[in-house]
């Protein structure tokens, strides 16, 4: 834990820490330490991401690269644009609010669809989405990818870029 004279985490401190390859999404420890060694991959997973020790505090390691690459931490949330919390490559990273992180979110597990929205009700697939704390309906359908396809256009017009993205929604979710 941070003691009250030790100073928040800096982009220079970071950078002389660590190396980022921005193609990978990998870092590595520029130097060696407790617990680590020079040219090693830094951190460990915890659950859907990874966590970094530095100066004695955790960190997430998207948030890390956010401040290494950017050089300050991220006003809010930093969004794994795939929805994989593992792949810390910068073209997979973007700065979200909360309101934008959710709509990138996965369907839950107990979905019958395996797609965020589309339910089966009354022998119909219906599809519907969730805006400003209401629910928007968007129609029933008898086939799962008629159901799917009313989503991801809602997903497009309502969320724009942090729309989930259509080909990661699996082909044969009904199935």
């Amino acid at each position: 834990m941070r003691t009250p004279d030790q100073l928040p985490l800096t982009a220079a401190r970071a950078r002389q820490m660590l190396a980022y390859n921005t193609k990978t999404g990998v870092l590595k420890w520029r130097i060696g330490g407790r617990g680590h060694r020079k040219g090693k991959r830094a951190g460990a997973v915890c659950g859907d991401y990874r966590k970094i020790m530095l100066d004695t505090v955790n960190y997430c390691e998207h948030r890390v690269i956010w401040l290494m690459q950017k050089g300050k931490w991220p006003a809010c949330l930093v969004d794994h644009r795939n929805g994989n919390g593992l792949d810390n490559r910068w073209t997979n990273l973007r700065e979200a609010s909360h309101a934008e992180n959710g709509q990138n979110k996965r369907a839950s597990r107990a979905s019958k669809s395996g797609i965020r929205g589309v339910s089966w009700t009354n022998n119909k697939w219906q599809a519907d989405i969730g805006l400003n704390g209401k629910i928007i309906h968007l129609g029933r359908f008898d086939c799962v990818e008629a159901a799917t396809a009313a989503r991801c256009e809602a997903e497009k017009h309502y969320f724009g870029d942090f729309a989930r993205q259509a080909e990661r929604y699996p082909a044969n979710a009904a199935e």
